[in-house]
């Protein structure tokens, strides 16, 4: 499970624009890039599954190399289970890139789930 009290991991030199922007009119927008982003909508907590695309399959290798590259980048991490709950997990779909049709790109259903 992930840490939620343990310090971000960030490339950004956080102690600079904590004084850099001391004075900034924006706190809260301040204060989520210093801290985090917190969800502040008072609704239930709810998980949602968005099914993937049928596209996904036949992009499924180019997918999962450029998966593994970012992960290998420190932009994703695996978990072998989910790391909190509740989440939302957007479908995810492949599409061949214009350039190089050979090598399919992930694309995300940003608008699911719906109905089928």
């Amino acid at each position: 499970p992930l840490d939620f009290l343990a310090p971000l991991q960030t490339h950004l030199n956080l102690t600079f624009l904590r004084d850099a922007l001391a004075d900034y009119p924006d706190q809260r927008l301040l204060s989520f890039l210093l801290d985090g982003v917190r969800l502040e909508a008072d609704v239930e907590l709810q998980t949602v599954l968005v099914p993937h695309l049928a596209s996904l399959p036949s992009g499924y290798e180019s997918v999962r190399k450029e998966i593994r590259r970012l992960h290998s980048k420190d932009w994703y991490a695996f978990f072998g289970a989910a790391p909190f709950w509740p989440l939302y997990c957007n479908g995810q779909g492949a599409t061949p890139r214009k350039l190089e049709p050979h090598r399919w790109r992930r694309t995300t259903e940003g608008g699911g789930p719906r109905r089928p």
